[in-house]
């Protein structure tokens, strides 16, 4: 069976031997996985403990997909670096508020 021709049947019928009850998942995964087939596969595998050489084409594909080479895809950047500048200010924040906690400490401590 070829993965990319047969994805929907092979993933049906991957579901009904190691976990039938995520068979009504299969439409949600071929839906947001179009063109990540056999990086699916080799996870579910992973996953349910499957050897990747039951599922006839995904050895032959994964080796495929390792032989070329990688273009890294850029999505969602500006709202990673948001992410990251949020967790960064959050961070300053927190750093700050220790520092002036710190002092208060001290200065209750010279009092007394």
């Amino acid at each position: 069976m070829d993965i990319n021709a047969d994805f929907k049947q092979l993933l049906t019928d991957f579901f009904k031997i190691y976990h039938p009850r995520q068979e009504k998942k299969v439409d949600l995964i071929t839906a947001e996985f179009p063109n990540q087939k056999v990086e699916v596969m080799a996870r579910l595998c992973d996953k349910y403990k499957v050897v990747k050489s039951k599922i006839k084409g995904l050895q032959e594909s994964l080796e495929e997909l390792n032989a070329k080479p990688v273009t890294p895809v850029i999505e969602n950047t500006a709202e990673e670096v948001e992410e990251i500048s949020d967790e960064a200010s959050l961070n300053e924040e927190i750093s700050e508020d220790e520092e002036i906690e710190e002092e208060g400490k001290k200065s209750k401590k010279k009092k007394k």
